[in-house]
């Protein structure tokens, strides 16, 4: 005789709405702010550590690169040095934050493999890390341009007040794209070195060492399907041009990365448990 035996019920937990998610996320990541702060700080000291410049490194390596690329593209295409540095390197550093990103937030997750199995640290922790360790990077970078461009004579405008704005435009959209990436890479490891091989093609797409104006009219609208295109374009008004950017350039610019972090966020949500199973 065969008797059944019950099982006890096992509740599934309901799962949170994406608002919920949101808010928990952001909570947690604030919670955590102080761990945030020192992961950037430990990653900045490791990349110049024993060296006797230390931090002024992040200074004086962008300021060296700037002055040698501005003096070899002067002498060859014969462009005045003052005007052609600050254009140049207003498009160049701010794709560079952007690709610099890409590349070492795609593996953000994956290099977290060991803390995230042992434990409890919110996911949105490494992507934080990401954005904060090349955001402050880049901060040296933009100063080595400010400092060089006063060197040059070149005259800086009250629309300089605007670049804390336009930087948070691009940690924002940079967020979302380490989400996105990071989990990506989870799934799919060859994508870092897709990254790597793909993103130098990409920066010609975009009108950094070109003007837009030189892109014949029937092409310039494929050329504006870049979502960079528009957040590297602030840079270059409010430094470059100074001036105030339109409200259009704003909208798009903003909406392109709230979109971008939406769709990180709702990415993460669906993958945040079986990530740690796919590690």
């Amino acid at each position: 005789m065969i008797t059944s035996i019950s099982l006890p019920k096992v509740e599934k937990k309901n799962d949170p709405s994406l608002a919920k998610f949101i808010f928990r996320s952001i909570r947690d990541a604030w919670d955590y702010r102080w761990a945030i702060e020192t992961f950037v700080t430990n990653n900045l000291c490791r990349r110049y550590r024993r060296s006797a410049l230390g931090f002024y490194w992040g200074l004086l390596g962008p300021l060296m690169t700037m002055i040698t690329l501005s003096v070899v593209f002067s002498m060859i295409f014969h462009i005045d040095i003052k005007s052609f540095t600050v254009y140049i390197f207003t498009g160049l550093l701010p794709w560079s934050l952007i690709s610099d990103s890409a590349i070492e937030g795609s593996q953000c997750f994956v290099s977290a493999e060991s803390y995230l199995k042992k434990l409890f640290i919110p996911k949105l922790f490494f992507p934080f890390v990401i954005v904060g360790t090349y955001t402050v990077n880049f901060l040296f970078s933009l100063t080595s341009l400010l400092l060089i461009g006063m060197v040059l004579g070149f005259q800086w405008k009250l629309s300089l007040l605007l670049l804390p704005a336009v930087i948070a435009v691009t940690a924002t959209l940079i967020l979302g794209m380490t989400i996105l990436l990071g989990v990506a890479t989870v799934y799919f490891r060859d994508l870092s070195h897709i990254l790597g091989v793909t993103l130098p093609g990409f920066f010609y797409t975009i009108p950094i060492i070109y003007p837009a104006e030189s892109i014949p009219e029937q092409f310039r609208q494929w050329f504006l399907l870049n979502p960079f295109y528009y957040v590297i374009d602030l840079y270059r008004q409010v430094i470059f041009k100074g001036q105030s950017p339109p409200i259009q350039d704003w909208a798009v610019s903003i909406a392109l990365a709230c979109c971008l972090l939406l769709a990180g966020l709702v990415v993460l949500k669906r993958n945040e448990q079986d990530m740690i199973y796919r590690m």
